[in-house]
């Protein structure tokens, strides 16, 4: 059925940008859709990917709309801008590079957007993978304790850790650093850090991270272009080290045969369509 679906049919209001240049407003009819789909999935960040592998192991034909482009690793190790050298690659439809000092760049649909709140501004991802592009990486699970002190008690702690953590954890595959990576001259910071901790008596233990620590053996010796050793995070690694969600959750969503992710749709309107009858 995929290859039948009218893409101007899937939301009542959406926004298509063209190969990521040229942006236009596409609005469908509801009562003019010529193809159904059984469930849509907005957003390919943290949620959207599980949501999607989830239903599309179900059976359940699945749309994932997503506003940023699919930013496939290259060989070249070129398909993020670096934090030297920022372009419109690094921030989404914006004339400055958001976490590069304000850099001027061309408007493009990059993989870093930033939302403005009151007192506090939030990056964010834009791309298939979500977030999962730009963040740092780390997969910490938290105490009991302190999950409480920010979910309600509804929340089945005991569940999650003996069900869904792990569950998690057998697609990302989170790992502290090695220690032969830990000891090279890249992570001079980070050994600092820990014998500081331990002349305050104080306890440092290392984070699980969402890292492919093999593609980091290949950067420190020259044979992935640097990006995790050198601090590459924010506009992705062209390495390739970070298992974001394009990578895992969302390839795994696809290989169902019934899952299709469609970049570049901005949605801006969800709204109820009663059938005719039943008004």
């Amino acid at each position: 059925m995929f290859n039948k679906i009218n893409r101007r049919q899937f939301l009542q209001t959406s926004i298509f940008a063209t190969a990521g240049f040229g942006i236009s407003s596409v609005r469908a009819s509801a009562s003019n859709w010529e193809n159904k789909v059984e469930a849509i999935v907005i957003g390919s960040g943290f949620g959207g990917a599980v949501a999607s592998l989830r239903l599309a192991t179900a059976g359940i034909e699945t749309i994932v709309l997503e506003r940023g482009r699919r930013w496939e690793i290259t060989d070249a190790g070129d398909t993020f801008c670096t934090y030297e050298k920022p372009d419109g690659r690094s921030s989404w439809l914006s004339p400055i590079a958001v976490a590069s000092n304000n850099v001027p760049i061309d408007i493009y649909t990059g993989v870093l957007d930033i939302k403005l709140g009151d007192g506090v501004n939030v990056l964010r991802g834009a791309g298939v993978g979500g977030s999962s592009l730009v963040y740092n990486a780390v997969s910490y699970q938290p105490t009991k304790e302190n999950f409480y002190k920010v979910f309600p008690h509804s929340i089945n702690y005991d569940e999650l850790n003996s069900t869904y953590y792990p569950r998690v954890r057998s697609i990302l595959k989170p790992s502290p650093i090695p220690d032969d990576i830990l000891h090279t001259k890249y992570y001079l910071a980070a050994r600092t850090f820990f014998e500081q901790a331990a002349k305050a008596n104080l306890k440092a233990s290392k984070l699980d991270i969402n890292v492919d620590w093999n593609i980091v053996r290949q950067e420190i010796n020259g044979q992935k272009v640097a990006s995790a050793i050198v601090g590459e995070v924010l506009y992705g690694m062209n390495s390739g080290a970070k298992n974001s969600l394009d990578r895992n959750y969302l390839s795994m969503a696809e290989a169902t045969g019934n899952a299709k992710i469609l970049p570049l749709h901005v949605v801006t309107e969800i709204e109820e369509v009663i059938p005719k009858g039943f008004r």
